[in-house]
């Protein structure tokens, strides 16, 4: 069986073998079809909306067994205020799913890893890595001011919930996180106090060795934290000259 024709707003052309009740070597291209509406008809929630690219190809499909591959691709022009593109590749045995996903913007990239999912289950998981080449961008979407670069990995868990753990060095000092019920939480571990600072876009007065806890509450962007500062310098500042005028004391040379 061969053909082509239009379908979800684009085009579509499709070829297979069917013996008896099982379909066999089907290919299916489809071209600048509505991602929404694609969604839509398979019931999955709307994330990305845009104009799709997709091409299957199944060694074999019947009541028991399928096996083939899916390649999917759209560009979501205002995905959360960033232009969007996404590549999606999944490996189809039966219940189990093997994939890949690259997202990308003009300043993020993200890139999930040996990814499984369990039709039955219904549990995903993979591996992540993240590259931002300015945090600056996405200030409207979580409320505060924000600068500087961030690179992270660690591992994406979906089992009824998302659960994000992972690390990351680009402060300098090793840095946890874990995302978990709408609450994500940070732990610093030797972060120069600077580096943190400067990612809020404020003037540090001191450096310092920061050892402490962020926890921001997602959903009701409420956030607390609780540092302790080792090793602490006041840097050079009109309140430090001044210390040195009036009192003949060099307050930017004591380390507490």
């Amino acid at each position: 069986l061969k053909g082509e024709g239009k379908i979800l707003d684009g085009n579509v052309r499709f070829d297979l073998i069917k013996e008896h009740k099982t379909f066999k070597n089907i290919n299916l291209a489809l071209r600048d079809i509505n991602s929404t509406k694609l969604l839509t008809l398979f019931e999955q929630k709307v994330i990305f909306d845009g104009k799709a690219n997709a091409d299957l190809h199944f060694d074999y499909i019947n009541k028991k067994v399928r096996k083939g591959t899916i390649n999917y691709r759209v560009k979501d022009q205002n995905f959360h205020n960033h232009v969007t593109d996404l590549h999606v590749n999944v490996a189809i045995e039966n219940e189990k799913h093997i994939f890949t996903i690259d997202a990308r913007t003009p300043e993020l990239s993200l890139n999930l890893t040996e990814g499984t999912y369990d039709k039955k289950t219904k549990r995903a998981k993979a591996l992540f890595t993240l590259d931002i080449s300015d945090l600056s961008v996405f200030e409207k979407n979580i409320g505060e001011n924000i600068e500087g670069e961030f690179h992270a990995t660690g591992n994406i868990v979906h089992h009824k919930d998302l659960q994000v753990t992972g690390t990351s060095k680009s402060l300098d000092g090793l840095l946890t996180f874990e995302y978990k019920d709408t609450l994500l939480t940070i732990n610093l571990t030797d972060v120069p106090f600077s580096s943190l600072i400067k990612r809020i876009s404020t003037l540090s007065l001191l450096e310092a060795n920061t050892t402490g806890q962020i926890v921001y509450d997602v959903k009701k962007r409420e956030m607390q934290s609780q540092f302790e500062l080792k090793h602490t310098k006041i840097l050079s500042s009109k309140l430090s000259q001044t210390l040195l005028q009036k009192f003949n004391y060099d307050i930017a040379s004591e380390t507490f």
